[in-house]
C-alpha cells in the first residue's frame, strides 16, 4: 500500500513530465533515476518471477543514486506504512549478491551505506543495516563498523560483520580497541566464533582475565571454535575451576568441543592425551564426550576404552561408547563387543543388543536371537526390538519364540513392523488357540473383544486343546482418497479353507469398499492389587527374571532387614498407615489428579488374612542400600503399592468398519490412544501368556464415514491353533493357585524341590518346521505363495525329564488318588477346617491313613524294579539280547540283556548312558545301540590317545588324563580327530590365560584370573588383590604373603542396610 508522501511524490513526477515534453531539462540524469524508481515501484509486487528481476535490474542499474532515492521514501517505522519502499530494497540487496551481477553491488552498497548516513529513524537504520548484511563486502566492512558504538546499531553491525565474507580484517581491527566494554568484547567474541577466526586466540585469551560470566560465555565458545592447543590449557583450566559441571560460561562444553576440534585438526595426539585424563571424571556426559574424542582419533584403537566404558560405565556413558565407536563399527568391532558379554552387566549387554539392532549388525543375529529368549527383562525386550530391525528368518524364528514368553506383546508389536516380512509377522503374532472355538475366538481377536482371555482358559482346559486347526486370516490394505496413506483392516471372520479364501478373493476384484461405521468409546484400566506371594513370584520372574525360590530368598532379607512387610501371605488388604502415606507418595510426586482410594478385600475363601499384603515399611523410602537385586525387588513391590492406589488409565478406543460391496462380512481396524495415563504412570502389570494381554493398538488414520477407499491388497495367510504353552514358574506358581494346590509359603519349594530331584529342567526346545500358505489378491490378480515357520519351540520353560515322566506314571497307577488335583486342594481345606475349630486334627490325619496306608502296603508289596518306566527296543543283531531303557542310577541308559543275581558266572548286562536331547519314550533301537560304540577312540594327538564318551555331565573328549567337553552342535559318534584337537587345544588356551604367575619357592602359591579380576590362590583358598595393586603379575611371593596375612586379620564386615527417604 503506498503512503501519502509516495502518492505526492508520484503525481508531482507525473505533472512534470506532463508540462515538460519538449523541453530539454538541466537535470535530465535525475529526472530519469526518479522516472526509473517510481515505476519500479508502481509495477510490485510483480506478476511474475521474470518481471521481478526485469524491475529489480532496472532499479539496480541506477546505482546508489537510486538506491539513495528509493532508501530516502522510508518513513518513520512506527507508522508502520514502509513495506512497498522495504520491499523494493530487499529486492534489489538479493538480486546484486546473485552470480553474474557483481558488478553491480559496489554501487548499492555505497547507496545504502549513503543512505544510512542520512537516516534518523533507529528502526529504519536497523533495516538499512539488515539489507547491508545481504549484499556488502569486504570493502564496506569498515564503514560498517564505524557504527559499533551506536547503542542502537551495534548488535546489527556484528551480525552483518559476520556476514560479509573475509571481514576478519576489520573485526581484529575492532577487537584491538582498548575502550571496549564487556558487552562488546562478548559480541565480538561471538564473531570470532562464528568465523573461526584463528588470528583472534591471542585476544581472546587476553580478555579471560577480568571477565564477568556473561562475557566468558561468549568467550569459551569462541575459543573452542577458533582456538588451538594453547586455548585447550585455558579451558581445561576453566573446566576444571567448576568440577566439569554445566554453568553459565560453558567452560565445560567448550573445552570438548575443542578437544573434537583439535582431532580434525592435525592435534589429535594432544586431544587424545587431554580427553584420556577426563575418562577418570565422575560426570558420565564428560567421559562420554572425552570418548568420543578418543574413538574419532584413534577409530578401533580406542576400543579397549569403549568396552571399559560397557564394563563399569552408567547408561549415559555406555550409550556414549556405543554411539561414538558406531561409525568405525564393522563386523570384528561387533564380534569383540559380543566376546566381553560374560564381563557386562545385563543392563549393558541389553544397551549392546540394541545398538546390534540399530546398526543392523546381521553378523550378530546370533547373539541378538539368544538376548530374545532371555530371562532378563531388558535384554530379552532389547532383543526383540534388535530383532525386528535386522530382519531374516532366524531373527523371525525367535520372535515367534517369544510370543510364548513373558514379552509377547513387545514380540508382536515388533512383528508388525518386522523387517522384510511384515504380514507374517502380524499372523504368527495374533494366531489363536483351541479347536472348538477356534471361531468364536477369532472373531474375538478380530474385534479386540477383552474377554479373549477367558476363552483360551477354557480351551486349555479342554481334553483336546493340542489339536492344530487350520484356518485363514485375511487382512487387506486400503488407501485413502489422499492417494498415500495406507488403513490396515482385518476381516472379521477366519476362513476355514483355501476354496473358501479363494472365493472370496475372486469376489473382491471387482467389490467396492466403504468405511460404513466408525465407533469411539472410552477405554479404563484398573490397577492391580497389591502383592500377594503368589503374585509377588510371578511378577519377579516376568519383569526381573527371578525364579520363585530367588525372589523368597531375596524378599526374606528385604523382611529381615524391615524394609518391607511379611511375604509369605495371600491376603490384598492394606494397613490405614499404608493407605495414607501411599496418598501422600502420591500427591507429592503426580498430584491429586492421579490419587484414587482403594479397599482390596480377598476374594479366596480359604485366604490367610494374618497379613496384609506385601508392601514397604515405609512407602516414603524410595530407594534402599542393599544388593542389586534387593534394590530391583524392592522398587517392584513400592510401585505396586503406590500404583494400587492411583486413578485409572483412561483410554480412547477407535473402531472401523469397512463394508465390501453389499457383503456380510466386514474388514475391521481397531486402534487406541491413552488420554489419561493414571496409575501407568507408575506400574504396568505383566502376564504369562499372549492372548492375556490387553491390546495396545495406535493411531488409526483420519477417515469419514461413507468414504471409498482403493483396495491395495489383501492377503490370506494360513494360521494354525496352538498347544497349550508350556509352564515357567510363574504361570506354575498361578496355577497351583487356581487349583487350589499348596499355600503361599510352599509354591517355591515345592517347584524347587521338583527341579531339585530332576523331575523337571528349566530349559529350551527347538520347535519343527511348517509350511503354511499366503494367497494374495493385488492388482486383480490371486497369486499363492507357500512358505515355512518354525512351530512349536520353547524358550526358558519346566520340562519334563524321563524320571519325572517314570515317577509320575508310577504315582498315577498305584496313588491315583493322591494324584488328583482336588486332593490337595480338599486336604488344604480340612485344615482350614481344623484351623477354625470345626473339624478334630486327629479326625482329619486318622480318615487321611485309613485310605492312604492300604495303597502303600500293595504299591510295595508289587516288584516293581524292572517295570516302572522300563521299555524293551528289540534284540540286539550281535549278542541276540534284548534291548531294554530305564532308568539307572544316574538317568536314564540303556541295557543289553538281563542281570541275573542267583548266578554270579552269568555275563552282566551291558549299559551306555542316554545322550542330552534323547528320551527313553522316543529312543529308538537303532539309537540306543550306537551308543555302545562308546568310548569311541577318536586318534592320537601329541603321542596321546583321544576317546570320545558320554559321562554323568555329558559328552567329553579324554586326552592326556585331562577330560575336554564336547558343546552344543557336536557328536561324540562322529566328532573328527581334527574338532577334537580344537577343542582340546582351546581348552588348554584357557588354562594358560587362567594363570598369571607361580612362584618356584612355594608351588601351592597362584596368581589366577577369575570372573572378578585377577586373585591369590593358596591352600586351596582365594584372596583378593587390593585395586591398589594395578600389575598382579609383578608381585612377590613376600608381598603375595603380606596380602594373605592382611585379609587373614579383618574381622568379617556386618553390612547395615539404610533407605533413602523421598525428599
Amino acid at each position: 500500500m503506498k503512503t501519502i508522501r509516495q502518492t505526492l511524490i508520484l503525481l508531482t513526477f507525473a505533472l512534470f513530465f506532463a508540462a515538460n515534453v519538449t523541453a530539454a531539462p538541466l537535470d535530465e540524469r535525475q529526472r530519469t533515476v526518479e522516472t526509473v524508481v517510481a515505476d519500479a515501484l508502481a509495477q510490485l509486487p510483480a506478476a511474475t518471477a521474470g518481471d521481478y528481476d526485469k524491475i529489480m535490474g532496472e532499479l539496480a542499474a541506477t546505482g546508489a543514486e537510486g538506491v539513495g532515492i528509493l532508501a530516502d521514501m522510508l518513513v518513520p517505522a512506527s507508522q508502520g506504512e514502509n513495506a512497498a519502499v522495504e520491499y523494493a530494497l530487499n529486492g534489489v540487496a538479493s538480486f546484486v549478491t546473485a552470480a553474474g551481477r557483481e558488478q553491480l553491488r559496489p554501487a548499492v552498497c555505497e547507496g545504502l551505506l549513503a543512505a544510512l548516513a542520512r537516516c534518523k529513524d533507529d528502526a529504519n537504520r536497523a533495516f538499512l543495516v539488515s539489507q547491508l548484511q545481504l549484499c556488502a563486502t569486504a570493502d564496506n566492512a569498515a564503514a560498517l563498523a564505524a557504527y559499533i558504538d551506536d547503542p542502537y546499531l551495534g548488535d546489527p553491525v556484528l551480525r552483518a560483520l559476520i556476514s560479509i565474507p573475509d571481514s576478519e580484517a576489520t573485526l581484529l581491527s575492532l577487537a584491538r580497541r582498548s575502550d571496549l566494554s564487556d558487552a562488546q568484547r562478548a559480541a565480538l567474541a561471538y564473531a570470532f566464533g562464528e568465523k573461526r577466526t584463528a588470528a583472534a586466540e591471542p585476544i581472546l585469551l587476553g580478555w579471560i582475565d577480568g571477565a564477568d560470566d556473561a562475557t566468558r560465555a561468549a568467550l569459551y565458545p569462541a575459543l573452542a571454535s577458533c582456538g588451538t592447543a594453547a586455548s585447550a590449557k585455558a579451558l581445561e583450566a576453566a573446566a576444571r575451576a567448576v568440577d566439569y559441571g554445566c554453568d553459565e560460561t560453558a567452560a565445560t562444553d567448550s573445552y570438548l568441543r575443542l578437544l573434537d576440534r583439535m582431532v580434525d585438526e592435525g592435534a589429535a595426539r594432544d586431544a587424545v592425551k587431554a580427553a584420556k585424563r577426563l575418562l577418570k571424571c565422575e560426570r558420565a556426559n564428560v567421559r562420554g564426550a572425552a570418548l568420543e574424542v578418543i574413538v574419532r582419533a584413534e577409530g578401533t584403537r580406542a576400543m579397549p576404552y569403549v568396552l571399559a566404558a560397557l564394563e563399569k560405565g552408567d547408561i549415559q556413558y555406555r550409550n556414549a561408547a556405543l554411539r561414538y565407536i558406531g561409525d568405525k563399527a564393522d563386523d570384528a568391532v561387533y564380534a569383540t563387543i559380543a566376546a566381553d558379554r560374560k564381563r557386562l552387566s545385563d543392563e549393558a549387554w541389553a544397551d549392546v543388543i540394541e545398538w546390534f539392532g540399530v546398526r543392523h549388525a546381521a553378523s550378530q543375529t546370533g547373539a541378538v536371537t539368544e538376548a530374545v529368549g532371555s530371562s532378563n527383562d531388558a535384554v530379552a525386550l532389547a532383543g526383540i526390538r534388535a530383532a525386528g530391525r535386522l530382519g531374516g528368518d532366524e531373527a523371525l524364528a525367535a520372535l515367534i519364540a517369544a510370543l510364548g514368553g513373558p514379552h509377547s506383546d513387545a514380540a508382536a508389536q515388533t512383528l508388525l513392523a518386522f523387517n522384510g516380512r511384515i504380514d507374517e509377522g502380524v499372523v504368527k503374532a495374533l494366531d489363536g488357540r483351541g479347536t472348538m472355538q477356534v471361531q468364536a475366538l477369532n472373531l474375538a481377536a478380530a474385534r479386540r473383544i477383552d474377554a479373549v482371555a477367558d476363552k483360551v482358559f477354557a480351551l486349555l482346559d479342554a481334553p483336546d486343546a493340542a489339536v492344530s486347526e487350520a484356518a485363514y486370516r485375511v487382512i487387506a490394505s486400503f488407501i485413502l482418497p489422499d492417494g498415500t496413506t495406507i488403513l490396515k483392516a482385518e476381516l472379521n471372520r477366519r476362513l476355514k479353507d483355501k476354496e473358501e479364501v479363494e472365493a472370496f478373493l475372486e469376489s473382491c476384484k471387482d467389490a467396492s469398499f466403504t468405511i460404513d461405521d466408525i465407533s469411539k468409546k472410552p477405554v479404563r484400566k484398573t490397577p492391580a492389587p497389591p502383592f500377594t506371594t503368589s503374585t509377588l513370584q510371578q511378577e519377579a520372574a516376568r519383569k526381573l527374571g527371578y525364579s520363585v525360590s530367588q525372589t523368597m530368598m531375596i524378599a526374606q532379607r528385604l523382611y529381615e532387614s524391615g524394609l518391607i512387610t511379611y511375604m509369605r501371605t495371600d491376603s490384598v488388604n492394606l494397613s490405614d498407615l499404608a493407605l495414607g502415606t501411599a496418598k501422600e507418595a502420591i500427591l507429592d510426586t503426580y498430584g491429586e489428579k492421579y490419587y484414587k482410594f482403594r479397599q482390596y478385600h480377598t476374594k479366596s475363601k480359604g485366604a490367610q488374612e494374618a497379613h496384609e499384603a506385601i508392601r514397604p515399611t515405609y512407602i516414603s523410602n524410595d530407594e534402599i542400600s542393599g544388593t542389586a537385586q534387593e534394590k530391583r525387588l524392592y522398587e517392584l513391590i513400592r510401585k505396586r503399592t503406590i500404583a494400587c492406589q492411583m486413578a485409572d488409565a483412561e483410554l480412547e478406543r477407535t473402531t472401523i468398519s469397512v463394508g465390501i460391496g453389499g457383503k456380510k462380512e466386514k474388514f475391521v481396524a481397531t486402534g487406541e490412544v491413552i488420554t489419561f495415563d493414571g496409575f501407568l504412570q507408575v506400574y504396568r502389570e505383566s502376564f504369562d501368556d499372549e492372548n492375556e494381554k490387553e491390546q495396545e493398538n495406535g493411531l488409526l488414520p483420519p477417515v469419514t464415514l461413507n468414504e471409498v477407499l482403493s483396495m491395495k491388497d489383501i492377503v490370506a495367510t494360513e494360521r494354525f491353533t496352538q498347544r497349550p504353552p508350556r509352564y515357567t514358574e510363574a504361570s506354575l506358581v498361578r496355577r497351583l493357585e487356581e487349583l487350589g494346590i499348596g499355600r503361599p509359603s510352599t509354591y517355591a519349594p515345592t517347584i524347587q524341590t521338583i527341579q531339585n530331584r530332576e523331575y523337571v529342567v528349566k530349559g529350551d526346545k527347538e520347535g519343527t518346521e511348517r509350511t503354511y500358505n499366503i494367497i494374495t489378491l493385488a492388482q486383480h490378480t490371486i497369486k499363492e505363495v507357500q512358505k515355512t515357520e518354525i512351530v512349536g519351540a520353547d524358550r526358558n520353560k519346566l520340562m519334563p525329564t524321563d524320571i519325572g515322566t517314570v515317577v509320575n506314571d508310577f504315582l498315577m497307577e498305584y496313588f491315583p488318588g493322591v494324584m488328583d488335583y482336588n486332593f490337595t486342594a480338599s486336604v488344604e481345606k480340612e485344615f482350614d477346617a481344623v484351623a477354625e475349630g470345626e473339624m478334630v486334627w486327629t479326625d482329619a490325619i486318622d480318615k487321611f491313613y485309613k485310605l492312604f496306608h492300604p495303597i502303600v502296603e500293595e504299591a510295595a508289596s508289587v516288584r516293581t524294579e524292572h517295570k516302572v518306566g522300563e521299555r524293551e527296543l528289540g534284540i540286539d543283531p550281535k549278542s541276540g539280547k534284548p534291548v531294554f531303557v530305564k532308568i539307572g542310577r544316574y538317568g536314564p541308559v540303556v541295557q543289553i540283556g538281563q542281570a541275573h543275581p542267583e548266578d554270579k558266572e552269568a555275563p552282566k548286562p551291558q549299559f551306555a548312558t542316554l545322550m542330552k536331547g534323547q528320551s527313553i519314550e522316543t529312543i529308538t533301537l537303532e539309537e540306543a545301540l550306537k551308543l555302545f560304540d562308546l568310548p569311541r577312540t577318536i586318534g592320537e594327538y601329541e603321542g596321546k590317545v583321544m576317546v570320545a564318551a558320554v559321562g554323568r555331565f555329558g559328552p567329553f573328549i579324554r586326552h592326556d588324563g585331562k577330560f575336554v567337553s564336547i558343546p552344543k552342535g557336536l557328536n561324540p559318534l562322529s566328532i573328527t580327530a581334527e574338532e577334537a584337537i580344537e577343542l582340546i587345544e582351546a581348552k588348554k588356551q584357557k588354562d594358560e590365560q587362567r594363570f598369571i604367575k607361580k612362584f618356584d619357592e612355594d608351588p601351592e602359591m597362584e596368581i589366577l584370573n577369575g570372573r572378578f579380576g585377577p586373585y591369590i590362590s593358596y591352600k586351596k583358598k582365594n584372596y583378593r588383590i587390593p585395586k591398589t595393586i594395578e600389575k598382579p603379575e609383578n608381585l612377590t611371593l613376600e608381598e603375595c604373603q603380606k596380602i594373605i596375612a592382611e585379609a587373614g586379620e579383618k574381622p568379617a564386615a556386618t553390612k547395615k542396610r539404610t533407605t533413602r527417604k523421598k525428599a
